[in-house]
């Protein structure tokens, strides 16, 4: 305690040496009247619909939005896409990432190439040549077979579309067999008379409410270029699933255009920061709601850390005892990051030592912390059974995913009378949008579910936290599948090893910066690592580790 007093006495003494001056090598944040943000057109709908949540949020932030005219050349803080700021450089001293605009080829639902369409997928290279052809392609010559009907190339409104097409699949021009649109709904109109067309549009422009536009479908593309749409690219027929593959990655980041926060100016004012901040985390439901894509938890933070830790210098220091200041800002943060960790690790070693109820934040994740109750019989779908006196069986998730995932977000369940079958899919298990499937170790009918731990999986044993009560249907045969305690913890040593050749191979393609978290000193895996990582991660550990 006597420790602490000093390091908050030497902080506060140190915060009163360092006036604002001394502090002004850092980004400067300055009070204002009200934030003004310069929207590039085609993005107003989502500046709108910001400001709006934020105003619910923060009602005493006045907040409006300017169109972004290309010969301002003064902008304090401005929106606009990946394909404005290349061709605006000169208006950017900083940049963030704060969404992504997608932009969707789509058909006709009546069209008479549909079910040929959701075989093969249209490749890129097929987009980009119909869209740069001087002359119309036939339908034969992109999915093969004899039709002489030529496609009907379509643009939806506004600029935004043509320069983010032509940015991200790198096209010198569109083709002149390119029919523009001024308004949406002549784009929509011409789309549903016409079965032979494809247009091209914000994902925005073609979203009724949590669905698309009734007579409307998506193209698939074909992303690998096997001419064929293989089972991790169906994700074309239904918003939801759209939405979800966006933000994992499947879809290509050709077709996804970055939208940015930027500046003309080199320091940030203070409603700037505070905008910026709540863009990067409530405000990230509202780019999902209106047509955009969020960014992953990874890229948040990061961008949050930048906002914190600003890499711009606004204004330099003063000669005179510059390094003076320079020391005293260091000792500070080293003194405040001193008194952080240590408390930090103190409430940690608290948390582990009381074992109470709730996330028990095991600190190291190995075979000899897993909770495995004698009596249960476990399968390698990591999940448990056990058979009641009343022969009715109770399933669960194993402890080994528990302390993996982390806190849970929800848990989605199946009906009481529903019928599983064993290796189906049997229970969702959701973090923050991100999920994993778990496939049932037995077969029976669900005689009664947990509800408590929908939305609460923080019960303090393995046996608490069943999912379901089931009649088995089968158990004699498949309880010789089921391993007792002994053999589970023998083949939990293997798990951890498969987990981290998974781990190593999935964060060398898709999180670098995520390595950090992963291991701790000495090699060992840290707990509830998976929480940390971003979903496109998730998505190959229920490929490749859960499903095999």
């Amino acid at each position: 305690m006597k420790t602490k007093i000093m390091m908050l006495i030497c902080m506060v003494s140190m915060t009163c040496f360092l006036s604002p001056d001394y502090l002004s090598a850092g980004t400067q944040l300055k009070a204002g009247d009200g934030l003004q943000l310069l929207t590039q057109p085609g993005l107003e709908p989502l500046t709108q619909a910001w400001i709006a949540s934020y105003a619910h949020a923060r009602p005493e932030n006045n907040t409006m939005a300017i169109p972004l005219r290309a010969e301002q050349a003064d902008i304090p803080l401005g929106i606009a896409s990946e394909a404005y700021l290349k061709s605006h450089q000169q208006l950017s001293q900083w940049n963030l990432v704060v969404g992504r605009n997608i932009i969707v080829p789509v058909f006709n639902s009546a069209s008479p190439f549909m079910e040929t369409i959701y075989q093969k997928g249209v490749s890129l290279e097929e987009l980009s040549e119909m869209l740069v052809n001087p002359t119309a392609i036939q339908w034969g010559a992109l999915l093969g077979g004899g039709n002489t009907q030529a496609i009907s190339i379509l643009l939806g409104p506004g600029e935004l579309v043509e320069a983010s097409l032509i940015s991200g699949l790198n096209l010198p021009v569109l083709g002149p067999n390119v029919t523009r649109y001024a308004t949406h709904q002549e784009f929509v109109d011409a789309l549903k008379t016409n079965v032979y067309a494809i247009g091209f549009c914000s994902l925005s422009q073609v979203l009724d409410g949590p669905g698309f536009l009734p007579g409307l479908t998506l193209l698939p593309v074909d992303k690998n270029n096997n001419d064929r749409l293989d089972a991790m690219e169906n994700f074309y027929r239904d918003a939801e699933s759209f939405n979800r593959a966006c933000w994992i990655g499947k879809y290509p980041v050709a077709l996804c255009q970055d939208i940015y926060a930027f500046s003309s100016r080199q320091e940030i004012d203070k409603n700037e920061m505070e905008f910026l901040s709540w863009v990067l985390t409530d405000g990230q439901s509202v780019l999902t709601a209106n047509g955009f894509a969020g960014l992953t938890n990874g890229e948040r933070q990061s961008n949050i850390d930048r906002l914190v830790t600003p890499e711009i210098s606004i204004t330099a220091l003063q000669p005179d005892y510059a390094w003076v200041k320079a020391f005293a800002v260091i000792v500070a943060g080293l003194l405040l990051l001193g008194f952080v960790v240590t408390w930090l690790f103190r409430e940690r070693k608290a948390r582990l030592v009381s074992g109470g109820g709730g996330p028990r934040g095991i600190s190291q994740f190995n075979a000899e912390n897993i909770e495995a109750p004698a009596g249960l019989f476990y399968d390698k779908t990591h999940t448990w059974t056990f058979m009641e006196n009343d022969g009715f069986v109770k399933i669960g998730m194993d402890d080994f995913l528990h302390q993996l995932t982390g806190k849970i977000s929800r848990v989605s369940l199946k009906k009481a009378g529903e019928r599983i079958a064993k290796g189906d899919p049997m229970v969702t298990v959701i973090q923050d949008g991100k999920q994993i499937v778990l496939h049932a170790p037995v077969s029976g009918v669900i005689i009664r579910t947990n509800d408590k731990i929908a939305h609460d999986l923080t019960a303090k044993t393995v046996a608490e936290q069943w999912m379901y009560h089931i009649e088995p249907s089968n158990w004699k045969r498949e309880v010789q599948f089921l391993l007792m305690v002994d053999q589970y913890k023998d083949w939990l040593k293997d798990e951890f090893t498969r987990l981290k050749d998974f781990l190593a191979k999935s964060l060398s393609t898709h999180a670098r910066q995520y390595a950090h978290v992963v291991l701790q000193d000495g090699g060992e895996l840290r707990g509830e690592l998976l929480s940390e990582l971003g979903p496109e991660v998730w998505e190959d550990f229920q490929n490749q580790f859960l499903n095999r």
